[in-house]
């Protein structure tokens, strides 16, 4: 079908529509007009006549419109018929825009294959290039043929040597085989240097604060070497004179010490013996303290209120932070029994534990350690052969009226009944060790703190006289068969000790820190005085808070310890294996320590999480220390300082944040400080 065509079937179709149109509306005006006039008619009050005309005008109407409805259906089917035809314009208008789209691509394939054309001629003449090249090729084909069967040739001679290379490797494999054995045994040999060289850093930390210590007695001692120099010089000359006075003087000491044997046994014989009475009275008299008034119910919220209330009332400024890590600290002696408060003097240490005692009504016992300490015998006392009595320290006084169980001890009766007018078990015993370190603390403290750990060892029950007897402090009986008494130092005994961090001290092993918590006093921001604050005498209180009251504040807490949105043991986890890093890992002590801690926390804190409160302050008492000495330059120094900031971080912990960095650019970065936190005020 052409174009032409379909124009014409176009015309046609419009043409039967307009015819169609034009025939209904002929026919609706002639009706309107028809049945206007009717009406006009009908109202014009007609005769009979004219009704019969009428009517046969009607009926010659009705015939009429009789035609006009069979005409007005005759046009709907000529408009129907209209419209199936527009239809089929409309589809013959739409096949032939597609032929013209086909007349469009048939002109582009056209194209197309003039282009291939163009292209395949190109390519024959290209074909023909290629046969020449193929001649040449078969040509340098028979040519690499020749070298292939020289190849050939050559394969075969590599064959034979691979097998004797075959050979040697099956060889070798035995001898891989033996020496994988021999790399079992050196990876054990490896991990015993391992364990060794954690013992060895260990080791080296202490020797490193030892030096630390030690390079300002060397300044001194070098100015006393140039002098003995000089010395050595002038006596240099006198040498064989020194040594005849040596040998003189070493004749002298065998002398003098066969007459010193001698005197010790005339001694023993001069001793006189003493009954039980006498060896031990001095330890039941002049009691350090007096039975007195006591608090029927206390808080723990009232308590601590009281000693913040104390310390502003005497100047001193401790952040409430500090006075919960400390209070928390002495509750988990059953886990820690030393709290150690560690800083530069005048910090406000020694203070904060007799405030503590004033505020609360413990009895405190303050005692000053001294450079030459080197036994337990230091801290109690000593049995006087000459007297053939012990004298008591005042500790050991305090620690008898603090005994419960002190009638079972075998003292006699005479000294029990001294012992029961004044025994104050019932109540509290703060005992400061002030300046613990100017000693070595495990020369005299190590007996009790081996004593305090059977105490708290899994299992103990302080009822069991025998589990006593181990866990007692002996205290000798005299010479002889003489029986020693045994004091328990209960739950009712805490122990803090105080060190100032400067040449003239000794540091704390780790044998020490495993069982201690140990709080740092930074340098304060901004100095603090005591003038125009006058102390408050009733915010020291003359009632004693019993050991009742104290044991309701260590109420155990059953449900599991969820810290931010973690368990504490998945923190504690992380933190140990920080601490792998340079083998310095804790063990189940530690744990159980730092769970006590976060438990027995106090809860009623005014601003932030107190879990989380509770896991930085062990953080910085027990992991920190650790970290002494570890050179942050290194893979393993670096990882473990990483992991470790990474929990804190969690923990929503500034000042903790910023003394772990202030500790890592220490020295130029190459060896960790820890110098505490600096809690500021609330």
């Amino acid at each position: 079908m052409n174009a032409d065509t379909t124009f014409v079937l176009f015309i046609a179709g419009g043409a039967i529509s307009v015819a169609a149109l034009l025939c209904t509306c002929l026919m609706a005006i002639h009706l309107r007009r028809v049945e206007s006039e009717f009406k006009q008619r009908q109202d014009g009050l007609p005769t009979i006549s004219e009704v019969s005309d009428a009517q046969a005008r009607l009926a010659g109407l009705r015939e009429e419109l009789a035609n006009l409805r069979k005409q007005l259906a005759e046009g709907q089917l000529l408009i129907e018929t209209a419209e199936v035809a527009r239809k089929d314009l409309e589809r013959l208008r739409v096949e032939i825009l597609s032929l013209d789209t086909k007349r469009q691509e048939l002109r582009a394939v056209s194209e197309r294959f003039a282009d291939v054309s163009a292209q395949l001629e190109k390519a024959q003449a290209e074909l023909l290039t290629s046969r020449k090249e193929l001649a040449a090729i078969t040509v340098d084909h028979e040519t690499k043929r020749i070298q292939v069967e020289r190849l050939d040739s050559a394969i075969v001679e590599a064959t034979n040597t691979l097998s004797k290379l075959q050979a040697e490797i099956r060889t070798a494999i035995s001898a891989k085989a033996d020496l994988e054995q021999s790399l079992v045994a050196l990876r054990r040999e490896y991990e015993e240097l391992l364990n060794r060289k954690s013992e060895a850093d260990r080791a080296v930390s202490d020797l490193r604060q030892q030096i630390f210590a030690a390079e300002g007695e060397l300044s001194r001692l070098q100015h006393q070497i140039e002098n003995a120099k000089r010395d050595v010089q002038v006596l240099s000359g006198r040498e064989d004179m020194i040594r005849k006075s040596i040998d003189q003087l070493e004749a002298e000491k065998k002398t003098r010490q066969s007459d010193l044997d001698d005197v010790r046994k005339d001694l023993a014989k001069l001793a006189r013996p003493s009954s039980p009475q006498l060896r031990f009275e001095a330890i039941v008299s002049d009691p350090p303290f007096k039975q007195g008034e006591c608090h029927e119910t206390l808080t723990q919220r009232e308590g601590l209120e009281r000693v913040a209330n104390l310390a502003r009332a005497l100047g001193f400024i401790y952040p409430r932070r500090v006075l919960n890590a400390f209070h928390t600290s002495l509750k988990i002696d059953s886990k820690a029994p030393l709290m150690v408060l560690a800083g530069i003097s005048g910090t406000g240490k020694s203070q904060l534990p007799r405030l503590y005692a004033d505020a609360l009504g413990f009895n405190f016992l303050p005692v000053s350690v001294q450079p030459g300490w080197d036994s337990p015998q230091d801290l109690v006392g000593f049995f006087s052969h000459l007297e053939g009595r012990f004298r008591p320290t005042k500790l050991l006084q305090a620690l008898v009226q603090m005994d419960q169980y002190l009638d079972k001890s075998g003292l006699p009766q005479e000294l029990l009944e001294k012992w029961k007018v004044d025994k104050c078990s019932d109540q509290m015993l703060l005992v400061l060790l002030d300046e613990m370190n100017l000693a070595r603390v495990e020369y005299y403290f190590s007996e009790f703190l081996s004593r305090l750990e059977l105490r708290n060892s899994a299992g103990a029950n302080v009822a069991d006289q025998k589990m006593r007897e181990r866990s007692s402090i002996g205290i000798e009986g005299g010479p002889g068969d003489a029986k020693k008494l045994d004091v328990f130092v209960d739950h009712n005994v805490l122990f803090v000790g105080t060190m100032n961090e400067d040449e003239s001290t000794q540091s704390l092993s780790d044998k020490v820190v495993d069982r201690a918590n140990v709080m740092r006093f930074g340098t304060p921001k901004k100095l603090q005085t005591a003038a125009g604050r006058p102390a408050i005498e009733n915010a020291r209180t003359p009632k004693k808070v019993t050991r009742k009251i104290w044991d309701g504040w260590k109420q155990e807490r059953a449900e599991p310890i969820i810290v931010g949105t973690r368990s504490l043991a998945d923190y504690i986890e992380e933190l140990n294996k920080g601490l792998k890093h340079i083998h310095r890992s804790f063990g189940h002590r530690t744990a159980g320590a730092i769970e006590a801690y976060v438990r027995q926390y106090p809860r009623d804190v005014p601003v932030g999480d107190p879990l989380k409160f509770a896991l930085a302050d062990q953080i910085e008492q027990r992991v920190m220390p650790k970290l002494r000495g570890v050179d942050p330059s290194t893979a393993d120094g670096s990882e473990a300082l990483e992991s470790i900031s990474a929990v804190v971080a969690q923990l929503d912990d500034p000042d903790l944040s910023q003394a772990i960095k202030r500790g890592r650019e220490a020295n130029e970065g190459s060896q960790f400080v820890w110098f505490g936190v600096d809690r500021g005020e609330d």
